[in-house]
Formats: structure tokens, sequence, C-alpha cells
């Protein structure tokens, strides 16, 4: 039995573990696995700038079927932040882009990208691809701050995790492909990067007066354009934990499309897997 001495401890404990977001990601590993996603906490990761080990708070996995000559796996790498007191501001440029082409947004193996950009040449393919709500963003941001704070620069941290823990899956994805052996499927993989964070999240554009205008929302984007050894600019979903329940629903909604994609052309992504395999 805890000792009236000893709760004064047990509060600051708890108010120093919440403050640290590890309830938050118990509860995001709470709602990916409502939906049925393999989900696993604290995962580890090779950073490929370097080459040390690191962990990223939680992956999501759903796979299609291990009866096929291909299996595809879907992998949501989430970090989470608790930022109640200093908002997230992410900044929208005026000028969205007028064009989609998931290869250039999405971390994904080699075999999955040249499915996907053999694919699109067919408007059934594209119209399928399409229905993926978390690949198809016009509207997206180029920066995001934390307010309020002259330290550490979190979002950049968070976002840094995020992605590098996608390129690790797909980089080990890859190194998987030659060395297929046996009658088990060969593997590949679609990775998509999120953030969730405890607090208030903006998007920040300038009004017709050339000025700051803020507005507030619970679900935004941002592409990361740093160097990385896939050559890919992907895009990074921020949430806050008032829409955990919507993205976790996106998330879902997205991997059942790319999975029915794959399922649905499995002939044409054997061939691309088999010939990568041999010529990688």
């Amino acid at each position: 039995m805890t000792s009236e001495t000893e709760r004064p401890l047990e509060q600051k404990l708890t108010q120093w573990i919440a403050s640290q977001g590890y309830p938050l990601e118990m509860l995001t590993a709470i709602a990916f696995q409502k939906q049925n996603f393999n989900v696993s906490l604290s995962d580890y990761y090779v950073d490929f700038e370097t080459q040390e080990t690191r962990e990223v708070d939680v992956t999501a996995l759903r796979w299609s079927s291990f009866d096929n000559s291909v299996a595809l796996q879907v992998c949501f790498r989430i970090e989470c932040k608790s930022s109640k007191d200093k908002p997230w501001v992410v900044f929208v440029p005026e000028i969205q882009r007028n064009f989609w082409f998931p290869p250039f947004d999405v971390l994904s193996s080699k075999a999955n990208t040249a499915f996907w950009l053999e694919g699109l040449k067919n408007p059934d393919f594209t119209r399928i691809l399409k229905s993926a709500p978390l690949l198809h963003v016009s509207r997206f941001g180029y920066g995001v701050t934390q307010a309020f704070t002259t330290g550490q620069d979190v979002p950049y941290k968070a976002i840094m995790s995020t992605v590098k823990a996608c390129v690790d899956r797909v980089t080990h994805f890859d190194n998987m492909l030659p060395q297929h052996q046996g009658d088990v499927p060969r593997m590949c993989c679609v990775t998509i990067p999120i953030i969730v964070i405890e607090g208030k999240l903006f998007e920040c554009e300038l009004d017709s007066s050339q000025s700051p205008k803020l507005r507030e929302v619970e679900l935004t984007s941002v592409q990361w354009k740093g160097n990385n050894p896939h050559s890919i600019s992907p895009i990074v979903h921020i949430t806050t934990k008032s829409a955990l329940d919507h993205i976790v629903a996106l998330c879902h909604e997205t991997a059942n499309a790319i999975i029915a994609l794959a399922q649905e052309n499995m002939q044409s992504l054997h061939e691309i897997a088999t010939i990568l395999s041999i010529d990688v």
C-alpha cells in the first residue's frame, strides 16, 4: 500500500509521464489496434545518416494476403508529441500544385514504386489509387514550427524521426528482395509517416494584404524535402489528439485501397518484383 509520503512522488511521476507524451503513444497504439492494425510501440530503426539505432513511437502495419506470390506491407510510422502550451504552425504556400503523382510523395520499396509507375498508365488503376485518402493530397505545407519557444526544434526532429523510420523500412524490404528463396512470397512495402500532437495545430498563409493568416486545423500535411537514399520527398501527415480516430480511419481506408490495388494486379506486381530481384 502506498504511504501518504510517497503520493507526492507518484503525482510528480504522473505529471512527468504525461508531459513526455507516453499516454499519447499508448492511446495512438490502441486506436490503430481497434482498426485491426498490427501495432508495436518503441520500434527500432537505423538512422541512414548516422547508422545509429533509434526509436520511433508507434508502428502500425497491415499486410496483403500471404497466399499470393507477392506480399505487400502498408506501414505507418508515427511520432507522438505533447505540446499542450506550444501550438504547432504549418506554413502553407498560397499556390498549391495542380498535379497528383504518388511515386514522388510516398516512400515505398522499389518493386512497389515501379508497380505504381507502370500502373498509373491505366485509368482504372489510377481511380483505385486515388481512393486512398492519405495519398491524394494537393494542399500541404513546406515548413512547420512550434510556437512560443526558442529551444529545440521539436517539429523538425519529429519529422526527421518518422521519415527516417520509413526510409529504414523501405531499405530493409529492398535488401530482402534479391535474397528471396523458396515458395514464400516476395515482399514489398509502402510507408507513410505520421505525427500526432497533443495540443493546438494551425496552418499559416498570407492573406490578400500579404499579412499572416492563421487557421486552426485538426489535420494537415507537410512535404519533407531533405535528402534520403531513395530520392523521394514524402508527405508527412500531422494530426491532433482530438482527431486521432479520424486519422486512423484514413489510414485504414488508405491501407485497404493500396492492398486492394496490389491484389487486383498481382500478376503485374509479381513480374516487376521478379525482375527487380534478379537485377538488384
